[in-house]
């Protein structure tokens, strides 16, 4: 199947997935508030207000909220200055724009007064005024003094947590849904070789990640929600830090995790490079490391618990006598993704040794297995993997041996 044929097309813009996929999600996340008793519900995260509209822009810094009734279009509020990419990219919605003005007489920033008055407005006029809404509570995109004032508004509105609902739906993908990130993860394996073939001694770090972003660009990618994470010795314990602007010193390691991106779905990889020569105890270790990686690989079934593929990853490095060394997880569920995370909004959906997630076929995960400090040696292999029906397959194929330049 080629993603992106037979697609949704009332506009001059052609939107990712056909209109029924859009239809199916929409129904699906309908059926859950059935279930848990919810009259409508309100989606403000990015990546759920894509998953069930196709929007994908960067307007998600200013406050956006997805009114979704049991029945009708969805209501879409965002500022008024974003209709022209709200009516080419999300047809299937009802625009509910408000200005950045108030007013001269009021006495209380635009920034509350007019979302606040458009949302309870776009409520009230899809007869939810009276109702139980979810919303998602651990959402970084619904502003408390936003929610606050329309909760104050609506006093007869009851408001539910139901941050689960929507990510719980996006967990398995549609066949289009793989298919981008078939394609993201060929763009992945072509920013890390990039990454790899430009590192060297007294190469600038600003050089390899030029190289990479080239790479990203050329074959055919958008920006990711994550910056490249390249980081070298100096910093590498940094999890969530990126390139700095030195030169990679002779004896370096190299750190370098990535994603490309297609359609905002992702891919990530990650590999462990060493600069001018390879400590021993790293060619000693990465056997351990690759073995626990595809541990991981072959318990990662449709029907399986989340915990039981950790086990499967703590298994192997405790037979190789690396006891008690522990990580807080062995992968995490991806897909969409806008900046600052292609996991998606909050804590991801994690293969945790404490997890009880059930394993689908159609998840997509970054599987990961990673040994630093471990007293015998460093290193480093991740992949995008994808659940089957009849197993996991591997996405993104960079190799897996050490790797010195």
């Amino acid at each position: 199947m080629t993603a992106g044929n037979d697609t949704f097309n009332t506009s001059n813009r052609i939107q990712p997935f056909t209109a029924a996929e859009y239809e199916e999600r929409l129904t699906r996340v309908r059926t859950t508030m059935t279930d848990r008793g919810l009259d409508g519900m309100l989606v403000s995260s990015p990546d759920n207000i894509c998953y069930l509209t196709g929007l994908s822009y960067h307007g998600y810094f200013a406050y956006q909220l997805l009114v979704v009734p049991q029945t009708g279009k969805p209501c879409l509020i965002t500022r008024a200055m974003e209709g022209p990419t709200i009516h080419d990219e999300v047809p299937n919605v009802r625009h509910c724009p408000y200005s950045d003005s108030a007013g001269s007489s009021s006495q209380v920033s635009a920034q509350y007064v007019e979302p606040v008055r458009v949302t309870v407005e776009t409520i009230t006029s899809t007869g939810l005024s009276s109702a139980r809404l979810g919303f998602e509570a651990n959402s970084s995109y619904f502003p408390y003094g936003i929610a606050q004032r329309i909760q104050d508004e609506l006093p007869k509105t009851v408001f539910e947590d139901a941050s689960d609902i929507i990510s719980e739906c996006r967990l398995v993908k549609s066949p289009q849904e793989i298919e981008y990130i078939l394609r993201a993860a060929e763009i992945t394996d072509a920013m890390m070789m990039a990454g790899i073939a430009t590192a060297g001694t007294g190469v600038q770090q600003r050089d390899v990640m030029a190289s990479i972003y080239q790479a990203m660009f050329h074959r055919g990618g958008t920006y990711p929600a994550f910056v490249p994470l390249v980081r070298a010795t100096e910093n590498i314990d940094h999890e969530h830090s990126t390139w700095e602007n030195k030169p990679l010193k002779y004896g370096d390691m190299l750190f370098m995790e990535m994603s490309g991106c297609v359609k905002r779905y992702h891919a990530p990889a990650g590999r462990l490079i060493f600069i001018g020569e390879a400590p021993q105890q790293s060619h000693q270790i990465q056997p351990i490391c690759e073995t626990a990686f595809y541990a991981t690989v072959d318990a990662l079934k449709a029907g399986v618990l989340a915990r039981d593929v950790y086990a499967a990853w703590q298994a192997v490095v405790d037979d190789a006598g690396l006891l008690g060394y522990r990580r807080h997880h062995c992968g995490y569920s991806v897909g969409i993704g806008f900046p600052p995370s292609w996991s998606g909004s909050g804590v991801p959906k994690s293969l945790r040794h404490d997890s009880n997630m059930e394993i689908r076929a159609g998840m997509v995960f970054h599987l990961m297995s990673a040994m630093f400090h471990t007293k015998k040696g460093d290193y480093f292999i991740s992949n995008g993997v994808a659940v089957t029906e009849s197993g996991c397959e591997v996405l993104t194929k960079t190799p897996h041996a050490v790797t010195v330049r």
